[in-house]
């Protein structure tokens, strides 16, 4: 900030929290992204690391599970849409998705 003209702002450490990761080559992914596929009708980008998933991190560490977050699109471009038509069709889509997979996860439960 100091360099950027800011000399007046003080800023202190409040909290830190390592982000949770789970490795693209986990079969979780994997099913993530064959429901994802199926229910969109295409491939999933994938982002290894977002600044959403610092509070799932316990999850991963303590509970040695995969963590992966999913949602849906709200990009700025889409918010401005005035359909509500659009918005329910992308909410049903991503209905689908989740129901496909929890329908994929419960397949590898024993």
């Amino acid at each position: 900030l100091q360099t950027q003209g800011f000399q007046d702002v003080q800023t202190r450490l409040l909290y830190t929290s390592r982000p949770a990761h789970t490795w693209l080559h986990d079969p979780f992914v994997k099913t993530i992204q064959r429901a994802f596929s199926l229910a969109y009708g295409h491939h999933l980008h994938v982002l290894p690391l977002t600044e959403e998933s610092y509070p799932l991190a316990p999850f991963r560490e303590v509970l040695k599970i995969p963590v992966i977050l999913t949602g849906v699109d709200h990009s700025p471009a889409q918010l401005q849409e005035p359909n509500e038509l659009t918005h329910r069709q992308r909410f049903t889509t991503y209905v689908k998705f989740i129901t496909l997979l929890i329908e994929e996860v419960s397949h590898r439960v024993p």
